[in-house]
């Protein structure tokens, strides 16, 4: 896979946090485990590399008619800072897709998502049929983490004819990636199954942790209550106590209440 530009930020260091940064909970009576154990970036610095990043889209594709695709939920913050930037500096509105794709049941990986042409759709809810009337097509995630996402994205684009060698719906249109972040899992030559024409632009390596904070998030789930994640709008990048994992979800089914009530209001979403 042809990698345009990047890393622009390489994180080989994690910054050890003070008590009062590691976000404390009680799972048991009288004990408190830290939530966070290093922070990996700021919020300040995550900001500037996308800067970087949309400044560099602004460069290359500027010029071009182009589709903008979100993963939601996880790449929310990174592509609504990309549009805003690219839509000031280019003085135009772009054009917006969603495409849900779901790589997790729970907290675990699967082998392959399933995507349905009805989670393909414009702001507007209207499916996205064609890709004729675009010079350039990004799909903007939040991470490179397993390439599953990918892969499952270059499948499902193939099978509408848009995909393996880097076209969509014509050797005009072409199909790239950008990820804010990646984990240093696979180095700096990755293929999606073998899809080498798709191009792929990374912003910020981290070391392959369990992260949470800036869209990254922990998912909660219980019976007859809504579905709450986890540190998605906590700025900046941590790594999570993985130690603490599942006795913080075996005591959020068993009393949800507990649980949120120790947290600020502002690191729980619905979605």
């Amino acid at each position: 896979m042809e990698i345009i530009e990047g890393p622009i930020r390489n994180i080989e260091t994690l910054i050890p946090l003070v008590d009062s940064e590691k976000g404390l909970i009680e799972l048991e009576k009288g004990v408190k485990y830290p939530l966070f154990l290093n922070r990996v970036i700021t919020g300040e610095q995550i900001n500037d590399v996308i800067d970087q990043i949309s400044e560099s889209i602004a460069e290359k594709y500027g010029r071009s008619r182009l589709l903008l695709v979100n993963v939601p939920e996880g790449a929310n913050f990174f592509t609504g800072e990309v549009r805003k930037r690219l839509e000031n500096k280019l003085g135009s509105k772009l054009t917006l897709a969603s495409l849900r794709v779901n790589t997790y049941s729970g907290t675990k990986a699967i082998k392959q998502a399933n995507i349905l042409r009805s989670d393909f759709v414009y702001e507007n809810g209207e499916t996205v049929e064609s890709f004729s009337s675009y010079d350039s097509v990004l799909v903007l995630d939040d991470i490179w983490d397993t390439g599953k996402t990918m892969d499952s994205i270059m499948k499902f684009l193939s099978g509408l004819n848009c995909g393996g060698n880097g076209s969509m719906g014509g050797d005009s249109t072409a199909l790239h990636f950008v990820c804010l972040f990646e984990k240093k899992i696979f180095g700096d030559d990755i293929a999606v199954n073998g899809n080498s024409g798709a191009r792929f632009c990374n912003g910020i390596w981290i070391p392959n942790n369990y992260v949470v904070g800036n869209g990254f998030d922990l998912k909660l789930e219980s019976d007859g209550v809504p579905t709450k994640h986890l540190f998605r709008k906590v700025p900046g990048v941590y790594t999570f106590n993985e130690a603490i994992e599942d006795n913080l979800l075996t005591s959020y089914r068993n009393d949800p209440t507990s649980i949120l009530t120790q947290l600020p209001p502002e690191w729980i979403t619905d979605r």
